[in-house]
């Protein structure tokens, strides 16, 4: 994801917050995504090695669609 986001010129945290499953996504293997929380995990991850996020990705959640 890192390499992909790098050609894109995308922060690659970002892009991963983007692309993260969230409650209600249908993954891949045709079963519904409950109970993520993956977003507020790499929230949390940014906040403790001081990674700096816009508001929008602060806000984000994984109980929110798109």
């Amino acid at each position: 994801m890192d390499r992909i986001a790098r050609e894109l010129g995308i922060d690659p945290l970002r892009f991963r917050l983007r692309n993260a499953y969230r409650d209600g996504d249908m993954k891949a293997h045709r079963k519904i995504a409950e109970g993520t929380a993956l977003i507020e995990v790499m929230q949390k991850a940014a906040d403790l090695v001081g990674h700096e996020l816009p508001d929008e990705y602060r806000t984000m959640s994984s109980l929110e669609g798109r």
